[in-house]
């Protein structure tokens, strides 16, 4: 055996570890952007839901200063907007858990890609090995 090729097998192996751990740091670098984009949507939705109970709050007060019961359309007018907000709401969680769920995926794929380039280069390195 040469020193050529135990070189070039060695360099292939070595090429395989540094795929598959920088799949592992991409995958771990997407894991910790979902966390943060997971932790943005939960406190978007904290301040719309805030926001929303104050704007329910004033609709309310308004009503009852101008001296209108809260029956009939005003009444429907309030869950209307409640109604809406709460769509809005629900809409701000689905939308940060999706965007969470594909970074994950993301992170997933890259893991994948350097474990896939791993085994590409030990099979190299088997290759060099064996070549001859």
């Amino acid at each position: 055996m040469s020193w050529g090729k135990l070189i070039k097998s060695a360099a292939s192996v070595y090429n395989a570890y540094d795929s598959y751990k920088s799949g592992q740091r991409a995958e771990d670098i997407a894991d910790q952007n979902a966390s943060l984009i997971q932790q943005q949507a939960d406190e978007e939705a904290r301040r719309f839901s805030r926001q929303a109970e104050q704007n329910m709050g004033r609709l309310r007060a308004g009503a009852a200063a101008s001296g209108t019961k809260l029956e009939g359309t005003i009444l429907d007018y309030l869950s209307d907007v409640e109604g809406e907000q709460n769509k809005q709401l629900s809409w701000i969680k689905s939308s940060g858990a999706s965007r969470a769920k594909v970074q994950r995926q993301q992170g997933d794929n890259y893991a994948s890609q350097g474990k896939a380039g791993a085994y590409g280069n030990l099979f190299q390195a088997a290759n060099d090995w064996m070549d001859g």
